[in-house]
């Protein structure tokens, strides 16, 4: 089953929107109250010199429990809504420690959960919008509130160029999309839609697709078909194997026909063939005696084997060494005779991206699978190698150890 993927493809702020409060954090902290270890980076920033940060001076700790709270209540008896924009970069445990924005409306009595952040944003830093937050009659007060575990740490979030804006009037693109899971769309040419909203309506909307992660784009419009929904179809892109990168362009309907762009989705072109069910309990190490064998079925009609998508597990403790991947084809249950030369591979798990899927690339060998099924065979014979493991007990998961 596919996963809804929410998706806010940009907060346009109108020039006349007010704005409330604003930081740069180069006039140092007196406007936050803080707790643990908040304080400002120097020379992490996205302007300027200085960010702030839950751990500015290396990684978080264990079972931390910390925050920043703007020490002077908000006013928002005159806001129909507001929006909170700044910049983050982070690193935290993915799906295990958490940075939360929360706000209150009782002076820090009780607190409305707004958004999280849990992973890896990657090098460059992104904006965040924080949106739509509930007008109150009376002042309110924010706050970042961070959570750890007692397990991994990591370098954390650093905060950069914070502005509070109320009521942003008619200037707010938000949309909503079923994006890829895992890579994976059906087989061929690709028909998918976005939901767009915008108070001034929406004038076009564009998906604008790369291939193989080419500077190059392709547009391509989408079809409005009633009720906020717009179509597309991004056409077949041949040989399979190959990443198609895409993202929406959306021009809304004001005089300033402001654009929204939204951040990017990713597939695999070609017919998938999956064991992996996306649920993972733990890792699974593969020593050096030892083997992963999985048995796939390789379906109807004529095809060869363009890649192999394996997941990895890393963390601090636990890094893989390389890994050779085998394609065998069967022999009556068992992997019978070996189809390519074995292939080195670097798994790209990482402490800061634990769990992600290593490509493996056999576009070029043109591999043809004799038979009804085929094994792909993982070994370790340059060390330890971390795969995922999943939990045999759910009804709903594939046991990962069957074959």
């Amino acid at each position: 089953m596919k996963k809804m993927a929410g998706l806010i493809l940009g907060i346009l702020i109108s020039l006349s929107a007010e704005t409330l409060i604003s930081d740069d954090f180069e006039s140092g902290t007196g406007n936050w109250t803080l707790t643990g270890n908040w304080g400002l980076e120097e020379g992490v920033a996205v302007s300027g010199s200085y960010s702030l940060s839950e751990s500015p001076a290396g990684n978080y700790t264990a079972d931390e429990v910390s925050s920043a709270q703007w020490a002077v209540p908000v006013d928002l008896s005159t806001s129909e809504y507001a929006t909170v924009v700044f910049w983050a970069n982070y690193a935290l445990e993915d799906g295990f420690d958490y940075m939360y924005f929360e706000i209150s409306y009782d002076n820090g009595f009780s607190w409305n959960r707004v958004k999280s952040w849990t992973g890896d944003s990657g090098t460059e830093w992104s904006q965040e919008t924080v949106f739509p937050i509930s007008s109150y009659n009376g002042p309110a007060v924010f706050r970042f509130l961070f959570r750890s575990d007692e397990a991994v740490e990591s370098s954390g979030m650093n905060i950069d160029d914070i502005f509070f804006y109320s009521k942003p009037e008619s200037h707010d693109t938000f949309g909503f999309h079923v994006g890829p899971e895992f890579y994976e769309v059906p087989y061929g040419v690709y028909e998918s839609y976005i939901e767009v909203y915008d108070l001034d309506g929406i004038d076009s909307v564009f998906v604008e697709y790369s291939v193989n992660f080419s500077e190059t784009y392709t547009r391509i419009n989408a079809v409005y078909a009633g009720s906020n929904v717009w179509n597309f179809t991004i056409p077949e892109v041949e040989p399979v194997g190959n990443f198609i990168e895409y993202h929406f362009r959306v021009v809304e309907s004001s005089e300033e026909h402001l654009i929204a762009i939204s951040g990017s989705y990713i597939y695999i072109t070609g017919e998938h063939n999956v064991y992996d069910s996306g649920s993972v309990s733990y890792y699974l190490p593969i020593e050096s005696d030892d083997a992963i064998a999985v048995k796939f079925d390789r379906g109807s009609g004529s095809w060869y084997l363009a890649g192999v998508l394996i997941r990895n597990y890393a963390d601090l403790d636990h890094l893989s060494a390389d890994m050779q991947v085998h394609i065998f084809d069967d022999n009556n249950g068992v992997p019978g005779n070996e189809l390519i030369y074995p292939i080195d591979v670097s798994p790209v798990a990482t402490f800061d991206n634990q769990t992600p899927f290593t490509w493996v690339d056999l576009s070029g060998l043109m591999i043809s699978i004799p038979g009804d099924y085929y094994w792909v065979v993982v070994t370790a014979p340059y060390g330890t190698v971390y795969t995922t493991i999943e939990d045999v007990g759910d009804p709903e998961v594939t046991a990962y150890e069957r074959s």
